[in-house]
Order: structure tokens, then sequence, then C-alpha cells
């Protein structure tokens, strides 16, 4: 009688797919331990056509002392779990401004062929870090508007008595920053001359603990769940200095606004892009000594062509005067050139991005001969990239005016100008296994950065733009290809970290990083850990 009913259905099919045979199995992990009492839900969604985006509650479970779960839907279909306990949230990142997301889940489909199906999730609590700072004399610093690294949706201010907390903080290194209480730089339209002679007093800028700069600083580790104190931070104040830009021609359309940029060269990021109204003068306030560049553009919808007016100047101890010029930009030709016996990929996609500014990228598309051309390129530092061009092909050398530049940087001169790409088809690969890919849930991501960095100020953010940045497959496997040779930092993280990646967090990454040296044409098979800043 059992035998005829199982065959009677769908030719036994629901007997094929009983419910002692379907099983979705999972964990849920904190800090890599299994993690007990949470909810798991097991949703169902409809199996026909109209149903297919309308789910309901099928069964619903609790983890044991390993974390482990188990549910046995009664047939085929399309399902999505997920997990949930009070206090915690998901691992996933949105960005540092996101609010954390209280539960974490995934899709999982059944069928004939896949009756049984696992799923691995991780939850985390949020920490804190606490603290005090204090002035020179010992007095509070109260009302204080700190920093973090990374950064955190969460404002962090001293009260009254100067002490603080972080809270929300989601697991990883942190440091604390303290900075002028000023902010960033001002820019001033109308001043006096006794105006221009004034130095300033701020807040020194420092990370804690460390109390020094970025490479100085040793960031605090916070677990999940964690409450760490910093101890007391003694703020010291520096001296802030004043430049006087002078624009060259200073004539202005009326009511006309001009876009301005700052970079300090050896801090890392760039600057905010602000709109000034036109003038000859400027008095910019709060710099700090060091290179710092000034960037000044017209507004495309004012003028027939657009003008530019770049200028680096160095601060040391004293105000100072900087005279800039405005003027329409360069004018480039240029052209993809093969490297001895090498062939060219034909059309190529090449990318002119500003290394001091954060606006103002180029996409252009060459012809089939290699030819392109850049019109109106701002007088301020660039970089030039190929997209798309294979496996095989990698950027050899750039030529600007015949000169070769590093790492395809080069400065604009006003007027035509040549710029030279040597494309070689002989590219090396990079490839291996993440080794604890198991333990870490969620996508991991795989960066090499050509080894060493610019020996310039601006480094640190170079390091950004001379690294390759690819995903492993499910079992940690990965493959990069297209590099030039050389040597090479290579890591591995997760792609939350991916994600809120600085230049500061990505320094102490390479200090822990795979070293790989390529030659043209070859291929270097490693093993690597996960990292984290």
């Amino acid at each position: 009688m059992i035998v005829r009913l199982c065959f009677a259905v769908t030719a036994g099919l629901a007997c094929a797919q009983s419910a002692g045979q379907l099983e979705i199995r999972g964990t849920v992990i904190e800090s890599g331990l299994g993690l007990a009492g949470v909810t798991v839900t097991l949703y169902e969604f409809g199996h026909e056509p109209a149903q297919a985006t309308t789910r309901t509650v099928f069964a619903t479970t609790f983890t044991d002392s390993k974390g482990e779960f188990a549910l046995h839907p009664t047939r085929a279909g399309e399902y999505y779990v997920e997990a949930q306990k009070e206090g915690y949230f998901a691992e996933t990142f949105d960005g540092p401004t996101a609010d954390p997301i209280e539960t974490i889940g995934d899709s999982v489909s059944l069928d004939q062929d896949h009756p049984l199906q696992a799923r691995r999730f991780t939850l985390i609590r949020l920490g804190e870090l606490r603290g005090r700072v204090v002035d020179e004399q010992g007095a509070p610093l109260a009302n204080l508007r700190l920093g973090l690294s990374p950064a955190t949706s969460t404002q962090v201010i001293t009260d009254q008595d100067g002490y603080f907390t972080a809270t929300k903080l989601r697991p990883g290194a942190y440091l604390v920053r303290i900075g002028p209480e000023r902010g960033s730089p001002e820019i001033l339209r109308q001043f006096s001359e006794e105006d221009f002679k004034v130095v300033d007093r701020d807040l020194e800028i420092s990370f804690w603990p460390g109390g020094g700069d970025l490479r100085a600083a040793s960031p605090l580790p916070v677990s999940s769940g964690a409450s760490l104190s910093v101890g007391t931070i003694t703020s010291r104040k520096a001296s802030y200095y004043r430049a006087h830009l002078s624009v060259q021609p200073g004539d202005c359309e009326p009511d006309e606004n001009w876009q301005f940029t700052i970079r300090t060269g050896d801090a890392p990021g760039v600057g905010p892009s602000r709109q000034v109204p036109c003038s000859g003068d400027f008095l910019v306030r709060n710099l700090l000594p060091g290179l710092h560049s000034f960037v000044l553009s017209t507004d495309d919808q004012r003028r027939k062509e657009k003008h530019w007016a770049v200028a680096t100047a160095e601060v040391t101890d004293h105000n100072l005067e900087v005279a800039m010029t405005m003027s329409p930009g360069a004018d480039i030709t240029g052209r993809l050139v093969a490297a001895n016996g090498a062939t060219l990929p034909g059309k190529t996609t090449l990318v002119v991005s500003p290394v001091l500014r954060g606006w103002g990228f180029t996409t252009l598309v060459s012809d089939e001969g290699g030819t392109f051309q850049i019109h109106s390129l701002p007088g301020d530092p660039s970089q030039v990239s190929a997209r798309d061009m294979g496996d095989k092909f990698y950027v050899k050398e750039v030529r600007y005016n015949g000169l070769p530049v590093t790492d395809g940087v080069f400065t604009p001169v006003p007027g035509p100008a040549n710029l030279e790409i040597v494309i070689d088809d002989k590219a090396a690969t990079i490839s291996g296994l993440v080794a604890d890919r198991g333990k870490v849930a969620g996508p991991i991501m795989i960066e090499a950065v050509k080894w060493p960095p610019p020996p310039d100020t601006s480094s640190v953010s170079m390091l950004f733009r001379t690294s390759t940045i690819t995903p492993a497959d499910d079992q940690g496997k990965f493959q990069i290809n297209g590099l030039a040779p050389g040597e090479y930092r290579v890591f591995g993280v997760t792609e939350g970290i991916a994600l809120k990646l600085k230049p500061d967090s990505l320094i102490r990454l390479v200090d822990h990083a795979e070293k790989v040296t390529l030659e043209r044409g070859g291929s270097q098979n490693i093993s690597l850990k996960i990292v984290e800043p």
C-alpha cells in the first residue's frame, strides 16, 4: 500500500523528497565560535508562478550550544533562511553611515539533485571605545569633535569633563583622531593685510594610541561586543599658517562661482571640492606645514571654454604668497604603442584621473589604430590607465612629451602635447588559495599592490592607484591577470573591509601582505591568510 502511494504522487517525486531526506543545516558563529540561542526562521516561497515572490514562515528553530541548526522542509522548492538574536547584528557592511542590520540570511534552493544545503552565518555585537582628552596643562577639552579611523556612523564628542565614548563599533582595529577645532582649511574672499600676517594656533593632528602620525599609531582591536579604553589623550597645539592666492587673470562674469579644491600632500585622501565666488584674491587659512595643492576651475555653464589654475606650495614656518594662472588646459594627442614584438589590443578604454582632486575623471576610447584625443586637461597631476584590454596585455610604460613618467602620472602643461602608452602582450599572473577561507562568511577580496610606491609625498594615496582587486571564489581560489612585471604586496580581506578601506588602513594591511615578484609573462601561485587593518 505504501509503495502504491509513492508512485501515485507525481511518479514518486514526493517520496524522493520526503521530510527525512530534505535538509537545510548550518552554523551561526561569533568571532569564529558557535553562537547558541539564535532564532533561525525558514521562509517558503509559493510554488505557483503567481506566488513565486510571496514568502510565508515554514518553520522556526534555535541554534544549539555549538551554534548549529537543522531544518527539514517537506518538499522541494525555493526557501529563505534567516538568523537573528537580540543584541546582535549582521556582519555585512553597507558603508560607515548605514545602520547595522539586525538579521542575516540567504536564499536556498532544494531539488532532487540538491536535497541538502548548508549555510554559515556570522553575527556580531557592537563594541565601544572610551577615553578622555585633556590639554597640555591637564585641563579637559570639552565639546571636542573626535574622528575614528575607520569612520563610523556615530558622532564622537567629548563631554564637559573631556570624556568620550565611541559606540556602535563593528569588530575591527580603530584609531582615535584628534584634529584642529576649526576643522578643514577655510577660504576668505575679503581680508586685510593684517589678516594675512596672523599665524593661528589650534590642536595638532594626532592619532591614538600612539599620539603621532598614522605610521606611528597602534590601532586598538575591538572584538565583538568589547568595551575598551584608550586612556587619557593629551592633545598638543600647533601653528597653522595662511596662504594668499593671487589669480591671474582675475576677471569674472557677474555672480560667477569657481570650484576650489585643496589637498595636503602628506595626508591620505583628497580634500572636498567647494564652490567659491570668482575673485582675483583668496586667503586660505588653517594650513599645516607640508605640501599643499590648490586647484581652481571655472563653471562649464558660464564660459564657452573651461579654464583651470593649479599651484603647489610648501608650507614651512610662515605664511606664504601663491600665484595662480587660469588657462584652458592641455590638448593632448595620444596613441598606443606596441612594445617590441608585441601586438595591440585594438580599441582600448582609457581613464584619465586627477591625482589631487576627487572629481574630473575623463573616460575615452582609442580607435582601432590606438590613437586618441584629450581636450582641455587641467594642469594638475593626472594618471592615465588602460582598461578592458584582456588578460595578456599590460601597460609597460607611459611617455608624456617623449619623457617616461612613473605609474602613468604626468603633469599637463597648457597647449598641445603628446602622450604615448606602451602596451606589452606578455602580462604576468598571480593565482592562489585563501587558506582560512572556511573561517569567514561572505565574499573575500584579493588585492595586489605594486611595490614600492612612488617616492613622493602623494605615495600614500598612490597605493590605491597602483593596486588591482579581484574576488576569490567560494573555495578561496583566485587569479589576478594582466599584471606588469615587478614586485607586489598581496593580501586578502573580507568584502566589508574592502568597501571601507582607506589609505591609512591600507598601509597597515600591506605590512602583513605576501611579497611576490613577477617576471614578464610569468606566474606565481601563493597561499594567503585573511588580514585585518
